[in-house]
């Protein structure tokens, strides 16, 4: 099996220099679950939420915009109920009474989680957001951020605790 995957790197490394593509190394660590909690008031009212973030290597994805070979990550948020229905790293906390829809945005993204050399200096900081979406979520316009949604609604992050993103290293062998 290990004979198979070198042949097909090395396959795909070579498309890569006969066409002028890079081609990203393979993660050495290719799953990972994080720890986090975020805590946020709302008129005085103290709520915590806490739960795990998944992340998983997902291969070699080609982008059309640099017409590079990149990793591609998956990520999903376990131990909350409706996390990522609707976004990746957010939950619904509340409706307003206009009809949008205010989010609990804890800012986890794969990539960085997981090491990425270019997200290295990146930082998650947790937040809210507003939005107005139509019945089944095929669009939706920008209702605001962290700072409207502490204005019009009281809500506001008091503390958070993530634990910290792996130390991955990225090589084509061994």
């Amino acid at each position: 099996m290990k004979r198979i995957l070198s042949i097909l790197i090395l396959i795909v490394m070579l498309i890569g220099m006969l066409t002028g593509c890079e081609v990203e190394a393979p993660p050495t660590i290719k799953e990972a679950r994080f720890n986090f909690s975020v805590t946020y008031g709302h008129f005085g009212e103290i709520t915590t939420v806490s739960g795990v973030y998944v992340c998983k290597y997902a291969g070699l994805s080609f982008s059309l915009e640099g017409g590079d070979f990149t990793r591609g990550w998956e990520g999903h948020i376990e131990g909350i109920e409706h996390a990522g229905e609707i976004y990746n790293s957010a939950v619904l906390i509340c409706k307003t009474e206009d009809g949008g829809e205010i989010f609990l945005d804890f800012d986890l993204g794969p990539a960085h989680m997981m090491g990425e050399p270019h997200l290295e200096e990146s930082e998650i900081e947790p937040g809210f957001f507003l939005e107005y979406s139509n019945e089944d979520h095929t669009s939706s316009t920008s209702g605001g951020g962290s700072e409207e949604v502490a204005e019009l609604y009281g809500y506001k992050i008091i503390d958070y605790k993530y634990d910290p993103p792996v130390a991955n290293t990225f090589k084509f062998f061994g």
